[in-house]
């Protein structure tokens, strides 16, 4: 797998679950349900915006 650059401000599929205390595949389901929304990257390596994702975790507590 190559390295990736992430840009300031996003985060990975794998940072994302880690983030959520989720499995990736549980992560996966959240963007398949529009939570968080894909923000860019490609198709098989794709970025959530970071702060989208912080607010799933902030949804998710309440």
């Amino acid at each position: 797998m190559q390295s990736q650059v992430i840009p300031h401000g996003y985060v990975t599929a794998h940072q994302t679950a880690r983030h959520l205390g989720l499995t990736l595949d549980g992560a996966r389901q959240l963007v398949r349900r529009g939570r968080p929304k894909r923000s860019g990257g490609t198709p098989d390596q794709p970025r959530y915006a970071g702060p989208d994702a912080a607010a799933r975790q902030t949804s998710k507590a309440t």
